[in-house]
């Protein structure tokens, strides 16, 4: 009997520690060949939002070369919301310090940076999402990036929640 209770407590707090993780909505990645990536080659990334009452966090996961020749990388950002509207953007991809120490955790020759892209996100519209990425850099193609995920992040707070000076709404 004793076993039993000692199973069953040891089973529900496996269960209850797998449940407090990160509560991502979406996560997919994209790997960028092996020759570069060129210019005219977009990285598109497709989710629905069901619940526009939800603040998310919209954060890239960047894998590179420890070989990397540049502190960063420069890209367009372009999203399309349900309604067909656009936006475009322009970042730098912070991967390396000024003194070159490389951001994020290194091993065997590669490194893995995520990088918050925005915080407390409010969606407005509910649908359907293309966010893309395009490479800006100087060299065509840029080598030594491998692969970019998108992450969105469910926060768990509510919309109503927010100090409206936090509140960054996506039309």
């Amino acid at each position: 009997m004793v076993l039993k209770v000692k199973v069953i407590l040891s089973v529900g707090l496996v269960l209850l520690l797998a449940g407090c993780g990160p509560d991502y909505i979406f996560k997919d990645y994209q790997t960028i060949d092996s020759k570069g990536w060129d210019y005219n080659k977009r990285i598109d990334f497709q989710f629905e939002i069901n619940d526009t009452s939800k603040v998310y966090n919209l954060i890239l996961d960047v894998m590179h070369a420890d070989t990397f020749a540049s502190e960063n990388a420069y890209v367009k950002v372009y999203t399309t919301f349900p309604d067909g509207k656009k936006t475009e953007q322009q970042l730098s991809l912070e991967l390396a310090s000024k003194t070159g120490n490389w951001f994020g955790k290194c091993s065997s020759g590669s490194c893995n940076l995520l990088i918050g892209l925005q915080e407390n996100v409010v969606f407005a519209q509910s649908g359907t999402y293309k966010f893309s990425l395009e490479q800006f850099g100087r060299s065509n193609p840029l080598t030594g990036l491998s692969k970019i995920g998108l992450i969105i992040e469910n926060t768990g707070q509510l919309r109503s929640k927010l100090n409206s000076g936090n509140d960054k709404t996506k039309k």
